[in-house]
């Protein structure tokens, strides 16, 4: 959904399409591991490099993320992780999606467990031909981070030069009704039809003077377009829809803070900071996690801001 707006980004997020396969030599691993060693909380460092890896050991996908001494500059992916019995390391593997190449998959990097036990992590140098911004490194070792708490832990901002995206809180639920039309912009009156929908709500800032279009798309693990279409009977006929619904608000703007509960107002943003609820009506697939692209400017001067492994309630 096309909109023009002026705002900024955090995060350079991984942007890869494409990716040879690659494994480990077996004469790297000193002690093999499995999937269940690395779960958890960790955390390593190489010079200004500093690398986090979460996984709650039953999703998919684990969080691996680079931050670097230059504020608000990094990488994140969402990896599969994959037991490799002949080099007794675990193989991350990142799976992609265009409409050009299709599904892609590749191990960018891999986990090894040294003679001492510590485990160590290698980000392998063929991702440097995907995206410049990502740091090779080898052996980085790996610390548990002490954990009380179940909550997860996801980067929920993202930045570049011109824009900043915050991600507030996605809500998934159905809406009774008294029309199978899908929900958009306004209202219905509640009825006896069960109908799907999902929110997402966010902070876009602009920091320049940039005027451009911009738009949003949530995507399924697939690739596809979320949510799917759905089937809708109206006076004995049949036909599918999808419908979404944007609403905008001023920080100012007194009812925000009931519209975006629990989260509290964003605080010290700059006046050009707006708001965004994105309502998506549709067949909600079900999946753990989610792909959000917030994409400004047209042609070569397109640029996406990628928030991979959204967690999903």
């Amino acid at each position: 959904m096309p909109r023009n707006i002026t705002a900024a980004m955090l995060l350079t997020v991984f942007s890869i399409t494409t990716l040879s396969g690659f494994t480990a030599n077996a004469k790297d691993a000193d002690t093999g591991i499995t999937p269940d060693d690395i779960a958890g909380q960790w955390h390593g460092s190489r010079g200004d490099i500093a690398i986090t890896l979460s996984w709650d050991g039953k999703r998919e996908h684990l969080k691996l993320r680079q931050s670097y001494s230059n504020p608000g500059r990094g990488v994140a992916a969402a990896l599969v992780p994959l037991q490799n019995k002949e080099t007794g390391c675990i193989d991350l593997r990142l799976d992609s999606y265009s409409r050009s190449e299709g599904r892609q998959s590749a191990i960018i990097a891999t986990i090894k467990r040294d003679s001492s036990g510590t485990l160590r992590l290698s980000v392998l140098a063929r991702v440097k031909k995907l995206d410049t911004n990502v740091r090779v490194v080898k052996d980085v070792p790996l610390q548990p981070v002490d954990r009380s708490s179940e909550v997860d832990i996801f980067d929920s901002v993202q930045q570049n030069s011109d824009y900043r995206v915050s991600l507030l809180s996605v809500t998934k639920g159905v809406a009774f009704l008294d029309s199978q039309k899908l929900v958009s912009d306004g209202g219905r009156t509640p009825g006896n039809n069960v109908v799907p929908w999902m929110r997402v709500a966010t902070v876009i800032e602009k920091l320049t003077d940039k005027e451009e279009p911009w738009g949003f798309k949530a995507e399924g693990a697939d690739g596809t377009e979320l949510p799917g279409k759905l089937r809708i009977e109206t006076n004995g006929h049949i036909h599918t829809s999808r419908i979404s619904g944007l609403a905008e608000m001023d920080l100012h703007y007194p009812p925000l803070r009931h519209a975006i509960f629990p989260t509290e107002s964003p605080k010290g943003a700059s006046p050009k900071s707006k708001v965004y609820l994105f309502t998506l009506s549709g067949k909600i697939q079900q999946s753990e996690t989610v792909t959000f692209r917030f994409w400004f400017g047209n042609g070569a001067d397109r640029r996406e801001l990628v928030f991979q492994g959204v967690p999903l309630p």
